[in-house]
């Protein structure tokens, strides 16, 4: 079973009249498999054998983030997702986002993926937090670690 969802929301995250948006794109539920093998060999061994019966879910959730803090950001990465009730921490998830610096203006398009068992389905919503959006090669933070934001599935 594939369900693919396209929500075509957004979530921004600000401070201080700084900005990152993050454009959620496509959203891919598979059930009892991992599709993409980049992701498999970072996730499979990890989670799937610990949910028991070998019944799961892989969500598989593209993004396109836009840096519009007027500066280039270093990306800390996602600290939290949030798959219905259940919160994920980033050792979790599969997170490619951590020391990727995004220019000011331009976007970053990348996954995030998760392995959760079929009874832990709920996604009536999805939500997403941001950790530290630093200035390259600096320690000077420019958006803190954010807050959840919540988007939906319809």
């Amino acid at each position: 079973m594939v369900k693919i969802y396209h929500p075509a929301q957004s979530l921004t995250f600000a401070e201080d009249g700084k900005q990152v948006i993050v454009n959620i794109e496509t959203i891919k539920i598979l059930q009892n498999d991992i599709q993409d093998p980049s992701i498999r060999s970072e996730i499979e061994s990890a989670y799937k054998t610990s949910i028991p019966d070998n019944r799961f879910f892989s969500i598989q959730i593209d993004f396109k983030l836009v840096n519009k803090l007027g500066s280039d950001a270093y990306l800390e990465g996602f600290s939290t997702l949030t798959l219905g009730d259940r919160g994920l921490s980033h050792e979790q998830f599969y997170d490619p986002t951590p020391a990727v610096t995004v220019a000011s203006g331009a976007g970053y398009s990348n996954n995030l993926a998760a392995v959760i068992s079929e009874s832990e389905v709920n996604l009536t919503r999805i939500g997403l937090a941001l950790e530290n959006v630093d200035e390259p090669g600096q320690s000077s933070q420019l958006i803190q670690p954010t807050s959840t934001q919540y988007f939906t599935l319809k």
